[in-house]
Parts: structure tokens; sequence; C-alpha cells
């Protein structure tokens, strides 16, 4: 798992250099990315689903980015893009394209509809760590306001 980790770590710094990511966040954009391997690896083989081991991977890599993003004050996508690299599922993309040139619909149909239920997986994963922060910001938002019209009221009033 050590290794699995490892090579995780060093294919997203790869990926991160390749998107132009600055160098002070390399490295955590490429752990983010090795995060979501060993999550997806760890899932499973608890549960032996590959959509729902894609999803917990990136719920893990959205929620890495965010705190990430946050702590370093720096955009989540700097740290979400190169993590999901590491679960996007190019192999059942190639082999969709292979069945289809070589005339076997049923297995392209098959790996096809595995490859759009894992890239909804991991947009789903997302989708929900990301909304949740954008509401939870929003009402830590909403409360600063609150409290600075509050507290311009009673200036006037005194």
């Amino acid at each position: 798992m050590f290794k699995d980790f490892i090579i995780a770590l060093l294919a997203c710094i790869c990926f991160s250099i390749v998107f132009d990511v600055p160098k002070k966040y390399l490295f955590l954009s490429g752990f983010g990315g090795a995060l979501a391997w060993i999550s997806y690896l760890i899932c499973l083989n608890i549960t032996d689903s590959t959509i729902l081991s894609c999803f917990i991977g990136a719920v893990s890599v959205g929620l890495f980015g965010e705190i990430a993003a946050i702590y370093k004050k720096a955009p989540v996508p700097l740290f979400i893009i190169p993590g999901i690299i590491t679960l996007v599922p190019g192999a059942n993309m190639y082999y969709s394209m292979f069945y289809i040139i070589k005339g076997d619909f049923q297995s392209a149909s098959i790996q096809g509809s595995q490859t759009l239920l894992l890239a909804g997986a991991i947009a789903s994963g997302l989708i929900v760590i990301t909304s949740i922060f954008k509401v939870v910001k929003r009402g830590t938002q909403n409360h600063k306001i609150k409290k600075k019209i509050m507290d311009n009221k009673k200036v006037k009033c005194d």
C-alpha cells in the first residue's frame, strides 16, 4: 500500500507540473491524488465496488482540496484537478473504443456504461464536498455580515 501511495504521489506531482501548478503547491496537489488513490483502494478492498470506491476517492480528494485551499489561500482546482487523475477511468475508455473498433458493440456498451458510471461517481463526490463547503462558507459570511450590521446599529444608538 505504501508503494501505491508513493507511485500515486509521483504521478500526481508530474501531472501538476503539466498543469502548471506553482512549485510551492506541487507536493500538496500530489498528496491529494495519493490520498484519493489510497481511499479508492481501501474502499475497493472493503466493498468490491469500483463505483463506490471512485465516489469515496473523489470525496477524499475534494475534502483535502478544499481544506488545502483554505490553509494555503489558493484556488481549490490547484489541488482537485491533479488529485482526480488517479481516479479517471482511462482503461475503461480505452477498452470502450477498442471494442467499438473491433465491432463488439455489446462489450463496448458494457465498458462505456461502466466508464460513465465511474465518471459520474467522481463528479458526484466532488460536487457533494464543494456544495457542503459553499454552504458552510456562505453561512459564516452571513453571520459576519449580520454581526457587523448589529454592531453598527449599537454604535448609532449610543
